[in-house]
């Protein structure tokens, strides 16, 4: 849990808001570079290519100096990583998707209570109730996202308990949340060499939460979700308890904000942490083959000419 200057719950939305984009300009930014060092540099990047699997035969015939083959595979090593970036997002497209195909695959549950709590809210269209007696609560899907409630959920809540959890992944379904987590772990994963990505994406995280929370709060007060976090927490139950399974930290925040408001705050950005991310982006537009500054109508030939 982090201590520091507290910061009210009214500002958690737009700390989350501000994170994710930060990530997402960051990782523009970075892009934009590589993308112009890939069609104004190709031969750069091929021969960058080309030193990475000169220095991985080295490496594998004798261990001695691959590094200095490596040393001018700047810029096929920047591709690389913004590729995996957008591998990883792929991948997880395909898991979110078999995800809601195997709850559809299993078939949906008519619960009165659900049906009940969601008809009020206005999103009956957006909560499917899935035979499974594992207790969880989860929004998936990017462009329409859904809520899926576990019958071991449903079971272990009480009504105004269910409601708090459903205004809960309510509040991600409207911030769109799981395509803003979709696009951030890409981020997160291509730009792994930076520690304020890093940093941007914990922030998000759980100011994202805690803005779910605070929604809740504002409507029923902060009984209800309190005591829904009380009985799914025993037993390691934190991936039901939080919106982005996983994130123990997220978890503690929300416990700790809910028993004791305004005693959380997020995260601070370290400056040994911000230096390094300046001195490693840096070196990521050192390694970039550009050697001027491109104008827009160079960039436009270029592009003409790869295609």
């Amino acid at each position: 849990m982090w201590t520091g200057t507290v910061r009210p719950p009214r500002d958690f939305a737009a700390t989350a808001a501000a994170a994710w984009l930060g990530l997402l300009l960051i990782g523009a930014v970075v892009a934009g570079f590589v993308l112009a060092g890939i069609v104004i540099g190709r031969r750069e990047l091929t021969a960058g290519l080309l030193h990475i699997y000169g220095a991985c035969r080295v490496w594998l015939q004798s261990p001695a100096e691959p590094l200095l083959a490596l040393a001018s595979a700047g810029p096929a090593l920047v591709f690389i990583s913004a590729a995996l970036g957008g591998v990883s997002s792929l991948w997880d497209t395909f898991r979110a998707r078999t995800l809601v195909r195997g709850f559809r695959a299993v078939g949906f549950q008519q619960d009165p209570r659900v049906a009940a709590i969601a008809r009020r809210l206005g999103v009956a269209d957006r909560v499917h109730t899935v035979s499974d007696p594992e207790p969880y609560a989860l929004t998936a899907g990017f462009w329409r996202p859904a809520i899926f409630l576990s019958t071991g959920m449903t079971a272990l809540l009480e009504g105004d308990e269910l409601e708090a959890v459903l205004r809960h992944e309510l509040a991600h379904v409207r911030c769109r949340d799981p395509l803003k987590v979709l696009l951030g772990r890409a981020v997160r994963r291509a730009l792994f060499f930076l520690p304020l990505v890093d940093d941007l994406w914990t922030r998000y995280v759980i100011a994202s939460e805690l803005a779910a929370d605070a929604s809740v709060v504002a409507a029923q007060g902060r009984s209800p979700l309190a005591r829904a976090l009380v009985r799914l927490l025993p037993a390691g139950r934190y991936a039901a308890a939080g919106g982005f399974p996983g994130f123990r930290s997220a978890s503690d925040a929300r416990v700790s904000h809910l028993l004791e408001p305004g005693s959380v705050s997020l995260p601070p950005f370290g400056r040994t942490r911000l230096a390094l991310s300046a001195a490693a982006f840096m070196a990521v537009l050192g390694a970039v083959p550009v050697h001027s500054p491109p104008s827009f109508l160079d960039v436009l030939v270029h592009l003409g000419l790869a295609c």
